[in-house]
């Protein structure tokens, strides 16, 4: 019979400090984002700011509100709220939301943001971690993330989430890209405005795409902001859309340039 502080032990006991060190940086990291933020009378979206108008004037979210569909009346999670921007639209849109961030800073804004907007009553916010989610199986109709798969253990996330899915849900994310090496330098060493301090995240590879497809019955991707990137080297002052409209045309007609793009989209279903 195996010791209980034998090999495995001592390789479980290291895997979950490097997990609760992972989500030490984590917490420090979005708490420090979410205290700089101070929110004014610019924190009341407008009155017809819904997710499918979001996702029609945000670069980073294209298709995601035309997959998702009507969310009136539907039980949605979003992972890695943040701050609850996109939870204030969500809800304003009639779903009923639950939402978690790791950070109880960008928990506490959340909740706060959705007060000021008058959606406290459709919305909850928790404090929890993409790989252990503090929800009952096959909850949510819709699933919705930005930038927040690149933060977790596909591995562990991955069947969580799928496990909080009814069937027939749908999942849809916004996730930056690592396969262009140009980016990846810059995202490094390069500083420009706005950038923010790196953490432990990892934008995804195409490898990472596929591992996260894995746990999902019908999965796929598309890449965006190709020219468009120029945005993050004005530090999202200005929107570029005709560089926008370009890439809609070169990434669904050139396919040797895709691995280039800095953004994707992604669709999952759970049937």
């Amino acid at each position: 019979m195996g010791s209980e502080d034998g090999p495995g032990a001592s390789e479980s006991a290291a895997k979950s400090a490097a997990v609760e060190e992972r989500y030490r940086i984590e917490r420090e990291k979005f708490d420090d984002v979410s205290a700089a933020q101070e929110l004014g009378p610019e924190a009341v979206l407008s009155a017809d700011m819904t997710f499918a108008r979001m996702c029609r004037e945000d670069t980073y979210f294209p298709g995601m509100a035309d997959y998702v569909g009507d969310l009136r009346g539907k039980s949605v999670l979003e992972l890695g709220c943040g701050t609850g921007e996109t939870s204030v639209a969500l809800a304003r849109s009639g779903a009923n939301v639950s939402a978690f961030d790791i950070s109880p800073g960008s928990v506490e804004v959340a909740r706060k943001r959705a007060d000021m907007n008058g959606v406290a009553d459709a919305t909850e916010f928790v404090v929890a971690a993409g790989e252990d989610l503090p929800y009952e199986d096959g909850s949510f109709d819709v699933v919705i993330g930005s930038a927040v798969l690149h933060h977790l253990e596909v591995e562990r996330a991955g069947p969580e989430t799928r496990r909080v899915m009814r069937s027939g849900a749908l999942a849809a994310f916004s996730e930056p890209l690592a396969n262009n090496p140009v980016v990846r330098f810059a995202r490094d060493h390069v500083w420009y405005p706005r950038k923010s301090e790196r953490g432990t995240d990892v934008p995804l590879r195409y490898s990472d795409l596929r591992a996260w497809g894995e746990h999902f019955d019908e999965f796929t991707w598309k890449e965006i902001h190709l020219l468009g990137m120029a945005e993050r080297l004005s530090g999202w002052r200005w929107k570029f859309h005709t560089l926008h409209k370009i890439d809609r045309v070169v990434l669904d007609h050139v396919g040797p340039l895709r691995p280039l793009a800095n953004y994707s989209v992604i669709f999952a279903r759970r049937a």
